[in-house]
């Protein structure tokens, strides 16, 4: 069937019990069956200890059961005891590690880093985007490394691909990454400064943009059910609640200041031009026009689609 479950005959297997009995509204159809241990591959006349695990079903259909135990049962047969073992995780540990540093820490990073452009002021004018593009592409191949790490251990436990709603969203988010880097790939030459925006490059920034922004967001619900899957605990699961309301609020921080900056620097340049005008007369007066216009055009371009080139798109009031 398609949850891997196998009848073999050869185990002699034999009805011990068949109950009937309610289940909410319907009735449920119980059958155990028993078969000596002598007859299994893992057990025999001399085993004095076995491990058993429970999965729940959403249906009475025979089927891969998503609900399942964190940790296998052990019952010894001699002395009645019971007790836990917990299998091994390494893989998933690992797994879950490349995702957190990918999408809840390099990625921010690389978001930042293009969205506040000030904070990577230098020598070179386009420190920003080699940090953007440096971030978000060791995002991608970890994300990738994840990924495969993912499948592999799907696999190994022959368990159904994209069986419930961790694995499906977690593809989702690996098919935008990849769709973000063959866009990157196409990306159209930048609008030459002081001409206006518009055709094939405004809708190219409005796209990555938009998913860009969307598949973060969406990662950070993935990591959360991740951590719900693995069975961390739930300080775990609030531990990465909080990290992701941190991100976003250190982006609103960010974003409110360059908003101040952006005034201050407004304010500032128009107090200077109004000073000069009122000190040279008329034709000071047509300057401080001329300053103004520029102010005006430089502040529209602090906009959700502002990426003109690979560099500070703020000059000083000389145009230098």
């Amino acid at each position: 069937s398609a949850g891997s479950v196998q009848y073999r005959p050869d185990l002699n297997w034999q009805n011990a019990v068949t109950t009937t009995r309610r289940l909410g509204d319907e009735d449920a159809l119980n059958i155990v069956y028993e078969a000596p241990l002598g007859n299994t591959d893992d057990f025999d006349v001399t085993t004095d200890e076995i491990a058993f695990s429970w999965a729940v079903g959403s249906s009475l259909e025979l089927a891969y059961h998503t609900a399942r135990a964190n940790a296998a049962f052990t019952a010894n047969l001699e002395t009645g005891e019971s007790g836990t073992a917990e299998g091994d995780k390494t893989l998933k540990y690992i797994h879950a590690a490349c995702m957190f540093l990918a999408w809840s820490i390099l990625c921010p990073i690389g978001i930042y880093s293009a969205a506040f452009r000030w904070m990577c002021k230098g020598k070179d004018p386009a420190t920003w985007f080699k940090v953007h593009k440096g971030f978000q592409a060791t995002c991608f191949f970890l994300t990738l490394a994840g990924f495969g790490l993912a499948v592999y251990i799907v696999v190994d436990a022959e368990a159904p691909h994209f069986g419930d709603l961790h694995q499906q969203l977690g593809l989702g988010v690996v098919i935008v990454a990849v769709f973000q880097v063959l866009l990157a790939l196409i990306r159209p030459k930048p609008i030459p400064k002081g001409q206006k925006k518009g055709g094939i490059r405004l809708i190219w920034e409005i796209i990555h943009k938009l998913f860009g922004y969307g598949d973060f967001l969406l990662s950070q619900f993935v990591i959360y059910l991740g951590v719900k899957l693995i069975g961390a605990g739930e300080i775990y699961e609030y531990a990465v609640l909080g990290w992701s309301g941190l991100i976003i609020i250190i982006y609103l921080i960010f974003w409110m200041v360059g908003c101040c900056k952006n005034g201050g620097s407004e304010s500032g340049m128009s107090e200077r031009a109004t000073s000069a005008s009122g000190a040279v007369g008329d034709t000071s007066v047509e300057m401080g026009a001329q300053f103004s216009t520029s102010i005006d055009k430089q502040t529209s371009e602090v906009a959700f689609v502002d990426e003109d080139d690979d560099g500070p798109i703020t000059k000083s009031i000389t145009g230098k």
